[in-house]
């Protein structure tokens, strides 16, 4: 129960940022990729920056994932 939840909001917040980086002329499979990818980043750093007491490692991943995520191949 608690699992499909979960799996909700995360595919909910992974289509917001496909319709964005889509709109910002992705194609469709790039853009899930890197939404999946931008999610991964802000877990994780949300995880490290948490565990070595540290907020500058959130910010910074955050000023970088606009970048890395529209960039064009």
């Amino acid at each position: 129960m608690f699992h499909d939840k979960v799996k909700e909001a995360l595919e909910g917040w992974i289509g917001a940022i496909s319709t964005v980086l889509i709109e910002s002329g992705l194609d469709e499979t790039l853009a899930r990729q890197r939404s999946e990818d931008a999610l991964i980043a802000i877990q994780g750093t949300l995880v490290i920056s948490r565990a070595l007491d540290d907020p500058n490692i959130f910010q910074r991943i955050m000023q970088q994932l606009p970048q890395e995520l529209c960039q064009t191949v």
